[in-house]
């Protein structure tokens, strides 16, 4: 009859273990968001930032990262005014995974997020959005940064796009 007890003690124990290990995850894991948010899109977080989502894109010399997040006009203009972003339009998100807008009429970019084959995030869904404000910003130098920001007024939801990588002029 004590081994019985014992038994289900230990049970208990374990899954209390097992949760706190859970908690901590989740924890961690919102952590680890919020220092590549800071890092990558603004720093300190504005407070109307919530539900943020972050991927680790492929890129292979260098890095590529996507955000999703609820955040509140005058915070948007915040993150805008962190860069020299400059207003771009007819933005789309192709099938094979590349965003594409213009920078001008007669200027326009491509920026491969999750090229064909690759996995994205359920999450990642910015072929939804219609007519999202759209910024983005370039950096040439030995690699090439780029980073798009996307924003959905009526959801009040944005995603952010950072992404370096090499660069031949």
């Amino acid at each position: 009859m004590m081994t019985h007890r014992l038994v289900w003690l230990w049970l208990f124990v374990i899954a209390v273990l097992g949760c706190m290990a859970a908690l901590l995850g989740v924890f961690r894991l919102s952590r680890v968001e919020s220092r590549l948010f800071q890092r990558y899109v603004l720093d300190p977080i504005p407070e109307s930032v919530t539900e943020m989502m972050v991927d680790r894109a492929r890129e292979v010399s260098g890095y590529g990262y996507t955000f999703r997040f609820k955040i509140d006009g005058a915070d948007v203009m915040r993150i805008i005014d962190s860069r020299p972003f400059q207003r771009v339009y007819n933005v789309k998100y192709e099938r094979w995974g590349e965003l594409h807008f213009e920078w001008s009429p007669s200027s326009w970019s491509g920026l491969a997020v999750y090229p064909s084959g690759e996995r994205k995030p359920a999450w990642f869904t910015p072929e939804l959005w219609r007519d999202p404000d759209a910024y983005a910003y370039e950096e040439r130098g030995k690699q090439l940064t780029t980073c798009v920001l996307l924003y959905n007024r009526q959801a009040g939801e944005a995603y952010f796009l950072a992404f370096k990588g090499d660069y031949t002029p």
